[in-house]
């Protein structure tokens, strides 16, 4: 697992950056759930064509990925991508043919987003690859949870530095731990 600050800000891009090199696909993303709007995907990283993309949003309903994050469950479509969600003119853009996507799930089991592979010709899926997308869908769900957690974390510490009011942090026993 990765530890410096660097490589934890670039973890998602590595993730989808090795997926795609990896088992050759066109495109990789990793996209969360937007907290105000459950109806739109805000990507995380997103690699296509040997680089990284601009981060995006859409509109997940009428897409593989609305049936990933709604199933909770791994979604595999071998072929025939377009014609299978024809209202989803992402993937025309993408020249879309295979797809694979599995959900990144919470540690209480909230569907924080997904994990998806896309490529332009039809795809088959090996077990091996059906793992090594899980593990990689477990990483991603522990990331998104880690800064989420010191998101707050800091928030509260700022909450704390920055009160009008006397603030005491005590131990259960009543000695002070910390005053602001």
């Amino acid at each position: 697992a990765e530890s410096s600050s660097a490589e934890e800000s670039d973890i998602f891009k590595e993730i989808v950056k090795q997926l795609a090199l990896t088992y050759g696909m066109r495109q990789a993303f990793i996209a969360c759930i937007n907290k105000n709007d459950r109806t739109v995907a805000d990507t995380l990283a997103a690699w296509a064509d040997d680089d990284f993309m601009e981060n995006f949003s859409y509109e997940v309903e009428g897409t593989p990925c609305q049936n990933v994050t709604h199933q909770s469950e791994m979604c595999f479509y071998p072929d025939n991508l377009q014609e299978l969600f024809p209202k989803d003119h992402l993937l025309v853009e993408m020249e879309a043919v295979s797809y694979v996507g599995l959900p990144l799930i919470s540690s209480h089991g909230e569907v924080l987003g997904l994990i998806a592979i896309v490529n332009d010709k039809p795809m088959e899926l090996h077990p091996h690859q059906v793992r090594l997308l899980s593990s990689l869908a477990a990483r991603a769900s522990v990331e998104i949870e880690r800064r989420e957690a010191d998101a707050k974390l800091k928030l509260s510490a700022r909450v704390f530095s920055e009160a009008h009011e006397g603030i005491f942090i005590t131990y259960p026993d009543g000695t002070i731990m910390d005053i602001n």
